[in-house]
């Protein structure tokens, strides 16, 4: 008889690391954007715009995605 399935196993591993690596690369690369905008227009309001709105973006991508693997996880779990 099997233990109690956990919900880290190596897939929800995979998943939440490349999450996290995706978050990391995208904020790195929202300065230069922000800054790109910034010589294009001379408008720190628009650069400043580009900066929240790829924040923003980010933190709903991510808790959609944790809260998909979980879901799909459990569910999983409770199969078995």
């Amino acid at each position: 008889m099997k233990g109690k399935p956990t919900l880290w196993t190596k897939n929800f591993t995979c998943i939440t690391l490349s999450t996290f690596l995706s978050i990391i690369g995208g904020e790195v690369i929202t300065l230069p954007l922000s800054l790109l905008v910034f010589e294009q227009t001379q408008s720190t309001m628009l650069s400043a715009i580009i900066l929240i709105r790829w924040m923003i973006s980010l933190r709903v991508r991510f808790l959609f995605v944790c809260a998909a693997a979980f879901f799909l996880f459990r569910t999983q779990a409770s199969l078995v």
